[in-house]
């Protein structure tokens, strides 16, 4: 599969485009969301463990809290995601593929 090369239709280089993986918004994003990630694991596990132990929430604090967190790995998640792309090692132009 990673030996698919297409010609650029760009620079008209003859099968300069490999298949390969970039990540969907910029780098700041990309750390914003790995940031979330971290924050969102630390705030699911402190939300298990009280509800477990029930140290200083209520259970229904804790669930909130546990679903607010998971909310936030969810989107943290997808800031950090990478798309499917045909990259020119030429010119640096990107065809989407499947």
């Amino acid at each position: 599969m990673m030996g698919n090369k297409l010609d650029c239709c760009a620079c008209t280089a003859t099968q300069s485009m490999v298949p390969t993986r970039i990540p969907k918004f910029t780098a700041i994003l990309s750390f914003m969301g790995l940031i979330i990630v971290i924050l969102s694991v630390i705030g699911f596990v402190i939300a298990v463990v009280d509800a477990y132990i029930g140290a200083a929430m209520e259970f229904d604090e804790a669930l909130v809290i546990g679903s607010c967190s998971l909310a936030g790995g969810v989107v943290g998640w997808l800031l950090c995601t990478k798309k499917k792309v045909y990259l020119c090692r030429t010119c640096g132009c990107t065809i989407k593929r499947a």
